[in-house]
This record gives structure tokens, C-alpha cells and sequence, in this order.
């Protein structure tokens, strides 16, 4: 009696970790570390000066994807702002992609830098994060 029930317990616990296995060698992971920026923050900058990120990104979506790095003032894209374009990426790397601000009637701080990566036609957001900075942008 034992025999028989012993038998389907074992066959359902593989059967559960070969799922579980599975799921996580087909995870998709698209991510990205900052790992540098110049200036650091805080910082006051002329309009039109870039920050420079750098940035390690995964990629795993079948089709890549864009990456960007956007300025935010009060959590909405920084009014005369300017950024990298992004290409569409795959696998694993590094980048370095700059920010600004054009120009304004006054100070323009940025707080927050939006990481976004996004699939190839920008319909499908895969990754988004925020990253609380001060730059200030002036004449």
C-alpha cells in the first residue's frame, strides 16, 4: 500500500520542479544598473550641458528593446529637455547615454532621472524605474 502511494507523491514533486525549473530558465529579464554618473548629484549645470550616465543593461525580450534615460521635474519629462535616442538592444552590455536641458525663462531642476526600456515599436513598457538626482540647469 505504501508502494502505490509513494509513486504518485514522487511523480508530482518532479513534475512540480521541472516546472518550477523551467520557468525560471525562460524568465524574461530586462534590466538596467546605473553605474555612473558625471557629474554627480548634486550638481549645477548651463543649459545644454549633458549629464552622463552609464549603464549596464539585460536584455532578454526576443524581439530587444529601447532603453532610455529621461529628465523628470515634479514626477513629468523636464519641459525643453533633451536625451539619447536608443537603438534597439539585445543581450547583455553597456552604455552611456547623456541628459539635459535645453533652456528655460529660469532654473530648471531636475529630480529624477525615468529608466524605461520599452519594446522595439515603444507600445509595451518591459522596465521602468525612477533614480532621485539634483541637477540644477541655468543660464
Amino acid at each position: 500500500m505504501k508502494r502505490t502511494i509513494l509513486f504518485p507523491v514522487l511523480f508530482l514533486t518532479a513534475i512540480i520542479l521541472g516546472i518550477s525549473g523551467c520557468s525560471k530558465e525562460n524568465s524574461n529579464t530586462n534590466s538596467i544598473k546605473i553605474t555612473s554618473t558625471n557629474p554627480d548629484s548634486p550638481a549645477n549645470l548651463p543649459f545644454g550641458e549633458f549629464v552622463l550616465i552609464r549603464y549596464e543593461y539585460h536584455i532578454s525580450h526576443p524581439e530587444g528593446a529601447r532603453i532610455w534615460v529621461q529628465p523628470y521635474t515634479d514626477g513629468k519629462k523636464t519641459p525643453n529637455f533633451l536625451y539619447s535616442k536608443s537603438k534597439i538592444f539585445t543581450g547583455k552590455g553597456s552604455r552611456e547615454v547623456g541628459v539635459s536641458v535645453k533652456d528655460g525663462p529660469h532654473a530648471v531642476l531636475v529630480d529624477q532621472l525615468r529608466i524605461i526600456i520599452t519594446t522595439p515599436d515603444q507600445e509595451k513598457s518591459l522596465y521602468e524605474s525612477f533614480l532621485d538626482v539634483q541637477y540644477t540647469f541655468t543660464d
